[in-house]
């Protein structure tokens, strides 16, 4: 069951990071590890993703139902402590990166 609802939380986080501009991507990853990223676009990033992950999914927190603001504060919070390797790996449409943030999330 866990790899079904990491497999799923995968392919939507997957999609939302692919709906966004090339331009907030490239500032987000960097054009190399390390070089030139700007965390300004976290934000957009995490408000956009939130956005479509409740449209698809029942987030809660405790047994109550997570507003789509504290979904987008828990990326955004989650983006802010990816490595610069990381977030240019997440950027190049890899699975083996988002694997590795979303493993902790989906573990019980």
């Amino acid at each position: 069951m866990q790899d079904d609802i990491g497999t799923l939380l995968r392919s939507l986080l997957n999609n939302a990071l692919r709906k966004q501009s090339q331009r907030r991507i490239r500032d987000f990853g960097g054009y190399q590890v390390g070089k030139r990223r700007n965390l300004h676009v976290i934000e957009p990033i995490a408000r956009d993703t939130a956005e479509f992950l409740c449209t698809y999914l029942c987030i809660s927190l405790r047994g109550e139902p997570a507003s789509k603001e504290g979904v987008a504060s828990a990326i955004a919070a989650a983006l802010r402590n990816v490595s610069d390797e990381l977030a240019f790996k997440l950027t190049r449409h890899g699975d083996d990166a988002c694997r590795s943030i979303i493993g902790p999330m989906t573990a019980t």
